[in-house]
């Protein structure tokens, strides 16, 4: 899934995929890369991540994203390759975990 939807800055509800079923995906490297018009992760909290490894750049430029809550719950315990996930999303003001 690496840069399935890069560069895609009109998208700005991600309700469409969030019955994807991501279970054996481990590269997800610039998924969301340039997704200005994102504003929330929560359609795709209850994704899988168990097997992923790389999230490079997943959700950098997301200038609109604000909460990280819906993804902070995910098992990223196999992750290997993390930079710049959430570079130049300054709107992101909550880090705290769903509960």
């Amino acid at each position: 899934m690496d840069s399935i939807f890069s560069g895609c800055i009109s998208i700005s509800s991600l309700e469409s995929i969030s019955n994807w079923n991501v279970n054996n995906v481990n590269d997800m490297k610039l998924m969301f890369n340039n997704g200005s018009s994102i504003v929330s992760l929560k359609p795709i909290s209850k994704w899988n991540a168990n097997n992923l490894k790389y999230i490079n750049s997943m959700f950098s430029n997301c200038f609109s994203l604000s909460s990280l809550k819906p993804v902070l719950n995910w098992n990223i315990k196999e992750i290997n390759q993390n930079k710049n996930i959430y570079e130049n999303c300054f709107q992101i003001v909550d880090i705290s975990k769903e509960q």
